[in-house]
């Protein structure tokens, strides 16, 4: 059985306009690969006459162009002429380019697609225009609609990027003399617009490398960061320092010259924040990516392990997060996140922003939050006292010490059912009517029986435990819940939207689906002739 050939391997030479020396960078490298011994055939090269260029070319074998049809004058690489000669190192020049009527594929990254799947290794020339994902910003730069483009997954897939570089200035004075050919055309380009064009192509090439470079740390297991590029994120919550922290992330980000990122991590608990809060978090997140940041929300049940994952993955070097002041108690209760990230963010910098506002006064009950309804409270406190009435009637029959676990039994019903508000209440009620009405010798409760003190304080312990825990996991539940409907919506809409083949078709999904979503109706508004459309 005949093996299949291993994929070859893609080397784009990235520029920002023709002109820069693409082509002369691609056959330098492809003429150090022929004195390696490597087979090199240039399957498509396009230069001028009498340039230094051609005079590079000479010597590699070329393979010679097809007319599409014999009464046509345009030319085409020969695909299946290269795929029978199967070089080493096949030289594609012009990727971007768009085939004529009649050739094998529509474009030429769609040859060169074939010619990678052959086991043939490829060099080829592309600006940074041509990239699909960029077209609206390079209209919104030249006035020009770019027709020829290359979808971003085929240059995510190549093996390597080498960018080409030339000041505009210089490349304005190479067009300028005339020795370029039909690039001469292009000597009408403002200096501006090349130097826009550069930045687009720098920041391309600079995205892959620090790519690379993540998924060699990752390969390895290197937790890093390793500062090869500045990336600052923020971290929020719904608190009103939010403001701040954005605006000294800003700040540290245009000093730096770093990407920046603005990040929300939400936990169980936060399925049931109070809609001000939430607002007030959206508000957050919209300023943010108006002031140029990427608002990220992770979700996670731990707070600091979702932010510390998140820095690694992204290389971050430098974390701003904010310490509001608060009681004493609710420090030595709740821990400090601050803390915590401190001790697992290794050798990232971390600045923290205090709170302006002081800590809460008077203190230790505003940190804990009862959400249950009043009447979960009265039915507690009934649990409590049918739960006393039986152990009133059982003591005849059973010691004190055995009817403990009645009122322990109802304390947990209390807490799992209706909250852990109710579950403390029943508690203390449960407790008091135990050391004073059954566990004689002592009639009422007192600091000095440390018997009933501690009888007392476990009833405490399991109403919270109980409640507490049941909160959890209800919140669990509700939050893979969510989860499962945003991934089931987001697959359908996927699927419709794969399937549709006209634009009605689309906008009727993704209306469908947001209905579904929001339950609601939904409307569509589209720019036409100036104005705004229900679709």
């Amino acid at each position: 059985m005949e093996s299949q050939p291993q994929r070859g391997k893609l080397k784009i030479f990235l520029g920002y306009a023709d002109g820069v020396g693409k082509t002369y960078a691609m056959l330098e490298a492809a003429r150090r690969r022929k004195a390696e011994g490597v087979d090199v055939v240039a399957a498509w090269l396009k230069v001028d006459k009498g340039t230094e260029t051609e005079a590079l070319a000479a010597g590699l074998e070329s393979i010679p162009p097809r007319r599409v049809e014999a009464d046509q004058p345009d030319e085409e690489m020969d695909l299946e002429a290269v795929l029978n000669r199967k070089p080493q190192l096949a030289l594609v020049d012009d990727l971007a380019h768009r085939n004529a009527p009649g050739s094998r594929h529509a474009r030429r990254y769609q040859d060169v697609l074939e010619l990678l799947e052959a086991g043939v290794n490829v060099y080829t020339t592309m600006n940074v225009q041509h990239l699909e994902s960029l077209t609206d910003v390079v209209r919104q730069i030249t006035g020009q609609e770019v027709e020829e483009t290359v979808p971003d997954g085929v240059v995510d897939e190549a093996d390597e990027l080498e960018m080409v570089d030339l000041p505009p200035e210089e490349l304005l004075e190479r067009l300028q003399r005339g020795g370029l050919g039909e690039a001469a055309d292009h000597i009408s380009a403002r200096i501006g617009e090349l130097a826009a064009l550069r930045q687009m192509a720098l920041r391309e090439t600079a995205e892959r490398v620090d790519n690379d470079m993540r998924d060699f740390m990752a390969t390895r297991s290197i937790h890093g960061p390793w500062a090869a590029a500045e990336r600052v994120m923020v971290c929020i919550s719904a608190h009103p320092i939010g403001d701040r922290l954005i605006r000294s992330g800003r700040r540290l980000a245009e000093a730096l010259r770093a990407e920046w990122f603005v990040v929300f991590v939400e936990t169980p608990r936060h399925l049931q924040m109070p809609p001000g809060e939430r607002a007030m978090l959206l508000r957050y997140l919209r300023i943010a990516e108006e002031m140029g940041a990427q608002p990220i929300t992770l979700t996670g049940e731990s707070v600091v392990e979702a932010l510390v994952e998140f820095a690694r993955q992204q290389n971050i070097t430098r974390i701003i997060i904010g310490k509001p002041r608060r009681s004493r108690w609710l420090e030595l209760v709740r821990g400090s996140r601050v803390d915590r990230l401190l001790e697992r963010c290794g050798s990232t910098d971390v600045f923290v922003i205090s709170d302006e506002l002081p800590p809460p006064q008077p203190g230790w009950w505003r940190g804990v939050r009862f959400r249950a309804p009043v009447r979960h409270y009265f039915y507690s406190l009934g649990i409590a006292i049918l739960v006393t009435l039986v152990s009133l009637w059982l003591q005849r029959w059973f010691e004190p010490t055995h009817l403990v676990m009645l009122f322990l039994g109802g304390i947990v019903i209390s807490g799992a059912y209706l909250g852990r508000g109710p579950g403390v209440v029943s508690a203390l009620v449960s407790g008091a009517a135990f050391v004073s009405l059954l566990d004689h010798p002592a009639p009422l409760l007192t600091p000095r029986d440390l018997r009933h003190l501690v009888t007392l304080g476990g009833m405490m312990a399991a109403g919270l435990f109980a409640g507490t825990l049941t909160g959890w996991l209800r919140a669990q539940v509700r939050a893979a819940r969510q989860r499962e409907i945003q991934t089931s919506a987001l697959s359908a809409l996927s699927r419709d939207l794969t399937t549709a083949i006209h634009l009605d078709e689309m906008l009727k999904a993704v209306l469908h689906h947001v209905s579904q979503i929001f339950h609601c109706q939904a409307a569509l508004l589209l720019p036409e002739v100036g104005q705004l459309k229900v679709r």
